[in-house]
């Protein structure tokens, strides 16, 4: 009993530990209210009124790299490319490696005369598997 309590103990241990080194963190419940709101307005469109909600997320959870990578979407969105390309910037440092980060990160990078940048960067979403990727490769970087 003892010995599969610490086991359990261990492997827990480990999960949240690989949870943090990827850029995630635990949120408390209201933050994990507010990153749904946030998600939920995102996904209406509501770009200006999500991002109030995630910086709000930020404050508290600097190291919840989801927020900041959704975030910089929606400032993508309303076309504010430098704070995108900040969000998600901050997003990849902290280990988060989801293909629609690197996906906006180089539309905002293209966006702001990176041309180049964009293309590596869009070559690294088609590695992690958005498919559409060589779309934008062929279209924009040949």
């Amino acid at each position: 009993m003892v010995q599969k309590m610490k086991n359990y103990l261990y492997t827990s241990l480990i999960f949240i530990l690989l949870l943090l080194i990827q850029g995630y963190s635990i949120l408390s419940a209201q933050d994990l209210n507010l990153f749904r709101a946030a998600q939920a307005k995102r996904i209406a469109g509501q770009y200006e009124a999500a991002i109030i909600e995630y910086s709000k997320v930020i404050a508290d959870s600097p190291n919840y790299a989801i927020a900041i990578a959704e975030r910089g979407y929606c400032y993508s969105n309303l076309k504010l490319y430098d704070y995108a390309l900040q969000d998600l910037n901050k997003a990849i440092l902290k280990g988060f490696s989801d293909p629609l980060a690197y996906l906006n990160r180089g539309w905002a990078k293209y966006n702001l005369g990176a041309k180049g940048e964009a293309c590596i960067d869009w070559q690294m979403a088609e590695q992690l598997g958005y498919q559409n990727a060589q779309k934008l490769l062929n279209e924009y970087c040949n």
